[in-house]
Order: structure tokens, then sequence, then C-alpha cells
């Protein structure tokens, strides 16, 4: 029963809350949970000093396509990647290397990789034909047999392949999907020898052959000209830029530049040709100078020349032309603007438990970094998969 005290004091007043609180159950039962808010609270505090909680993982998608990828084609509409497994990525860890043998097509609407298809021995390059629902495999001709295997899309089954006698090294698509253009390495890299063969037929025409080893080969959007690089084999201080008529098969005066051209890539309007280049010095030394060149197209002479920060890869452009992406062989990719050329900020392909000793199987052909054809995504070999890069342009 409630007192008189109680009755004429609201349940708001201080006095009835302290009277509240003092009363011996319901004061235990405060100083109980209390207690255990403290401990709660001390235990928080001291778990966060010993034991820091593990921050999340960050980085970008990574999709999973084989032991080994090493190189990238993707379909005009922007639903397929394909990826090479080559296997092994490093070739001294075996004297038979090689565990993928594969070339996996990726759902990019989903990120699922499909079933894998095999396609001779270390595919290490690709070549699509859409029109002709023909993906062109080709394997590493210093330690297979350099066949180019053509893959049906549709059914997913490699046909006969086709040989070369020196080894297929790379291939390009003309424009026009009619014609494939094989570049085979004549006489140990002293010189080439380029193949054009009719997609339709598999007639092969008469060979275009170089004085010396040109790689990296793209061809102008116009379907027109062959454009290759070369380094300088006698001061090793330099190289050229030589371009063939693919009407005539005449090879036109080379033009000069001071590193060694490794990756190549056109405009979309094919006014611009882009070279990353760099010096590969010894082990011993440091890194050499590292550029981009852009050669106007009209006037066959290098028109800019902007300053890498490191062993450049692989080059992809943007739909639109805004922005070019140039990949080193640590895995980063550097954004760079067309329009005022300044660097953007390296992109990492790589999750921080992964980045360590991640590198790229470096060579002068640039098959690790493709664009999607709506420009929003990139997708790059990271070392360990396909990192799945969006960006804004």
């Amino acid at each position: 029963m409630l007192t008189p005290e109680q009755l004429l004091t609201p349940a708001w007043h201080p006095a009835a809350w302290w009277a509240e609180w003092r009363s011996p159950p319901r004061m235990r039962r405060r100083l109980l949970i209390a207690g255990l808010v403290a401990v709660l609270a001390a235990g928080s505090y001291i778990g966060r000093v010993v034991w820091p909680a593990a921050e999340p993982a960050q980085g970008p998608r990574v999709i999973a396509a084989g032991a080994g990828p090493d190189a990238l084609a993707i379909s005009p509409d922007g639903q397929t990647l394909y990826v090479a497994d080559y296997g092994n990525p490093d070739l001294s860890d075996s004297s038979v290397p090689g565990a993928g043998d594969t070339v996996t097509p990726v759902d990019l609407r989903t990120g699922r990789p499909g079933r894998p298809i095999t396609a001779g021995s270390l595919p290490d390059w690709l070549t699509l034909a859409p029109a002709h629902r023909t993906l062109y495999v080709f394997q590493d001709p210093a330690y297979s047999d350099g066949d180019v295997v053509p893959v049906n899309l549709g059914s997913g089954v490699a046909g006969p392949p086709m040989r070369f006698p020196d080894g297929a090294e790379y291939g390009r698509m003309s424009p026009d999907q009619r014609t494939l253009y094989v570049a085979e390495d004549l006489n140990y890299g002293q010189n080439l020898q380029v193949v054009p063969v009719d997609v339709a037929s598999g007639r092969r025409g008469a060979p275009i052959t170089l004085p010396k080893y040109i790689s990296g080969l793209v061809i102008s959007p116009d379907g027109e000209t062959l454009y290759g690089g070369t380094e300088d084999g006698a001061t090793q201080q330099g190289g050229e830029i030589v371009s063939v008529d693919l009407r005539t098969h005449r090879v036109r005066a080379p033009i000069r530049l001071d590193n060694h051209p490794w990756t190549l890539a056109f405009s979309p309007d094919g006014k611009w040709l882009y070279v990353v280049a760099g010096i590969v010095p010894p082990p011993s030394a440091p890194l050499g100078p590292q550029a981009l060149f852009v050669i106007s197209v009209a006037s066959q002479k290098v028109v800019k020349s902007v300053a890498l920060k490191a062993l450049p890869d692989s080059i992809a452009v943007a739909p639109d032309g805004r922005m070019l992406y140039i990949q080193s062989d640590d895995t980063t990719v550097t954004p760079v603007s067309t329009a005022t050329w300044q660097l953007g900020a390296p992109i990492v392909t790589t999750r921080p438990q992964e980045a360590r000793g991640a590198a790229l199987s470096f060579g002068p052909l640039g098959s690790t970094l493709v664009i999607s054809p709506d420009g929003r995504t990139l997708y790059a070999l990271n070392g360990t998969g396909v990192a799945v890069i969006p960006v804004t342009g």
C-alpha cells in the first residue's frame, strides 16, 4: 500500500525516483546491470588494443579463371571475356610448363567462368573474329609448336590447328574481319614474316617479310596500314615504328623513338598512334626511362611524349578516346587523359594479401588489359586472375 507521501509525490519527482532506486531488490538489479556494462566496455577496449580487428580485404573483384591466365579478349557486345590459361606462369619452375592449356569463357553479366575449352598447348595470345564466331588461340612458339587453333564459339570445340613453319607468335584481325594477319618469327628474332590468312576460306596470301623483328603489331582502323615497333639492336638505346601498306606491302620510312616500343594502340578515329615504350636494363642497373609516345598518323611524326613511372606492358583506349589506360609489369594500371596528358593515380589490381611479388609475365604483346565496349570497365590480369575495375572515364 502507498504511503500518503507517495500519493502526493509524482513519479517524475526526484524524491520518488530516489526512493525507487533505493528499493533493495531494484538496487541490487541495477548495480548488477551497471557492473556487467562496465565489464563489457572494459573487455571491448582491451580486445581492440590487444587483438585488433582484422580490416576487411580491399581491392578489386577478381575472377579466377585458370592456373596461370596470361591473355585476354573481349566480345564486341561486352558479354563474354575469354581468358587464356598458360598454366604455370613461371617457366623456370618446371621442365614441362603449362598446367592449364585452356581458354575459359567468362559470362560478364554474372561474372561466372564457363567450361574451359581445350585449345592446344600453352596458349598466350587470343584474336577474335566475332562475325565468324571464331576465336583464334595462339600457342607459345618458344615452348610448343606455335600453332594457331581456331575455336568455334558456338560449340566451344577447337578445330584443326593452323601450322606455321617457324611458329606463330601472335595475330591481328582486320577491321572488316576478313583477314587474319599472323606474325611468324623467322631466324630467332632477326626478322618477321606476316602471313595474311583469309578467314572464310583459310587460304594464305603472299607473306610480308620485314627486315627486322617487329613486335606489337596493330592495324589502322581503316584497315589499310599495319604498324609495329622494333628496338635498335645495334645501340640498345632506342627503337623505331615501322608501317606497311597492306594493299601494296610496301614498307614505309620508319619513325625514330628514344625508347624500345612495346605495345601500340590506335585512337578510335585513327588519327593518333599510341606507343608505350621503355628500356629494360640489366638486373643490376636501375630502371631506364619509360614513356608514352603520341604519333600523328597524318605527319608520321611524334607529337607528344609523356614520361611514365613504371615499366609499361599493355595499353587500352577508351571507346570515346578520352582516356588511355596503361598497365605496368607490377600489375598497376595508370589512367592518362588525352586532353591534358596528365597521369592519374595508379589503380591497384591486386588485393593486399596478394600484392606482394605480383607481376606480369612481361612481353611486348600487350594482351593483359582490355576495356569493355561501353568504356565502363577494365579487365586486367594481375598475376593470379582477372581484376574487374570500374572506371568513370
